[in-house]
């Protein structure tokens, strides 16, 4: 059995004047969202709220709905395209201030029942936007595209995600063990108290794969598994204030899986350095400005005992490459 755990992952801000007339999101019926994810093929299976903040765990990935936002990541075979453009029948594009639309490089993307670049022209019919290329294609990568308009994001508004391939060690015998429990999986790796005081939502898989939602006030983190041998893949997100660096959040998410090698991306609405991580080294970082107001920095990382070119060859960049889309 094979799983394609790489995400899709689409993050929209509506205008105030929507809610105004309309109402927050998350005053939205539950029907609605069981439309908008079932356009994306993958179902919700259960559900945590509170005053600020509204998390889905979905069969593929998460939900995330805040009064004015959204964050919706699938992985799996998802449509997440389709989605977005049910997004647009409950809320027209017009009250759109900020979309974000991202694409991971699959195992197996010929089984998907898209590309990035299809995405992108159904989206293209609805909004203006732009693409960009983080990486090489042939290698890992990120396909990043957004609404090109103008947009400020709050001074607080941070974003980080880990995506880590390989797990190594306990982490690969506890993840992919056919008889665990969620109580031992908690127990063995800490999982569910990586940042304290969040109200938890977690579920395992059959016959193995593991994700949790965590909530408290407007923060979350989220955390996807999927072991199998053919297509290790894991993904760590928050938007929790931490700290500047999020240097030490990093190692204690890696420190839980292990992995080989992975990504840390970033975002931000002012300039931030790139996170510097003890026994990996960076292998290609590339930091964009975006014309939506925030900044990215993409790091790849791999271990120091598996990289095997000599840091004048490791490439810095200054910025992505720009798609035409």
């Amino acid at each position: 059995m094979v799983f394609e755990g790489a995400e899709k992952k689409a993050e929209v801000v509506i205008s105030k004047d929507y809610i105004s007339k309309h109402g927050s999101l998350k005053t939205w019926p539950r029907e609605r969202w069981e439309k908008l994810v079932a356009a994306s093929n993958a179902q919700i299976m259960s559900e945590v709220h509170n005053d600020k903040l509204s998390a889905y765990l979905l069969s593929e990935s998460s939900l995330f709905v805040w009064d004015n936002r959204i964050v919706l990541i699938t992985c799996g075979q998802t449509t997440l395209a389709n989605a977005v453009e049910c997004f647009f029948e409950f809320c027209p594009p017009e009250n759109i201030e900020c979309l974000i639309f991202e694409r991971k490089n699959e195992y197996f993307p010929e089984d998907q029942p898209s590309d990035f670049y299809t995405d992108v022209v159904r989206l293209n019919k609805h909004l203006n936007g732009k693409g960009y290329l983080f990486g090489e294609e042939k290698d890992r990568h990120l396909y990043l595209y957004h609404m090109n308009k103008e947009f400020v994001p709050p001074e607080n508004d941070v974003t980080i995600e880990v995506l880590m391939y390989g797990l190594q060690g306990e982490s690969r015998d506890v993840f992919n063990s056919e008889k665990q429990s969620l109580d031992n999986l908690r127990r063995l790796t800490g999982i569910h108290e990586i940042l304290p005081g969040y109200q938890v939502d977690d579920y395992l898989f059959e016959p193995c794969g593991y994700s949790i939602n965590a909530i408290k006030d407007s923060e979350y983190y989220t955390i996807h598994v999927t072991p199998q041998d053919q297509c290790p893949y894991v993904s760590f997100e928050t938007n929790a204030k931490v700290n500047d660096s999020y240097a030490e959040l990093v190692e204690k998410v890696i420190k839980i899986f292990n992995p080989e090698k992975f990504e840390v991306i970033i975002f931000r609405s002012s300039l931030q350095e790139f996170i510097n991580l003890p026994n990996y080294k960076i292998k290609k970082a590339v930091k964009q400005k975006l014309s939506c107001g925030y900044i990215v920095n993409y790091c790849q990382f791999d271990d120091k005992n598996l990289l095997k070119q000599e840091s004048s060859k490791i490439h810095l960049s200054d910025e992505a490459k720009v798609l035409n889309v």
